[in-house]
């Protein structure tokens, strides 16, 4: 039997993050050059009035949280979709929510990241916080999971929900302080994209 120590597990996976990043660099729609000059993003944006549900879930360090208190307030937060066992999609957008963290914290901004596991069956608190310390989550970034049936409340409320977890899509939620409406990302922003549609909506 071979015995991985921490560092070489860690290596491994970094390493694999980044291969998957070139990878899905292909995978993604291209940057397309406009009639005009311009570029065009490789993601979609519009804005979405969600109900969040009534819902009890519980967090990565065990606690148990009201989404509705956790998203559905005044302070601004930014929400994504993942599962633990994703190797395609959720490494990408688990390590983008990582770095716009770590720059929105630099600036002081106290918005809170939300990222809500499709495979509450799977993914238990011990689970999330295993895949949290991957991340790097820092105390302003929480991982959900609970009851399947609490978890579909939320797909549905936030329309993403597509039969099963391999179908899930590649999205990003804002909310900005104040804001009753969402931004919903469909793609894959790059970080400074990301920034961006923070700080429009936040200024608009």
């Amino acid at each position: 039997m071979i015995v991985l120590d921490t560092r070489t597990v860690m290596f491994a996976f970094s390493l694999a993050t980044c291969l998957l990043l070139g990878s899905l660099a292909h995978i993604a729609p291209a940057v397309a050059e406009t009639s005009g000059g311009g570029k065009e993003p490789n993601y979609t944006r519009e804005t979405v009035s969600y109900r969040v549900p009534d819902v009890e879930l519980i967090a990565h360090d065990g606690n148990s949280v009201s989404l509705v208190s956790a998203i559905g307030g005044e302070k601004p937060v930014m929400v994504n979709f993942v599962f633990t066992s994703c190797t395609t999609i959720c490494p990408v957008l688990s390590a983008s929510f990582a770095e716009v963290s770590r720059r929105l914290g630099e600036k002081g901004d106290s918005i809170e990241f939300v990222s809500i596991s499709i495979d509450p069956e799977y993914d238990t608190q011990e689970k999330l916080a295993e895949y949290a310390k991957r991340m790097g989550a820092g105390e302003s970034w929480r991982f959900l999971t609970g009851n399947p049936d609490d978890i579909f409340k939320v797909e549905k409320a936030f329309n993403t929900y597509r039969g099963n977890k391999m179908n899930h899509l590649p999205l990003t939620f804002i909310k900005v302080r104040g804001a009753e409406e969402w931004v919903r990302l469909e793609g894959f922003p790059s970080v400074d994209e990301v920034l961006a549609e923070y700080g429009s909506a936040k200024n608009s």
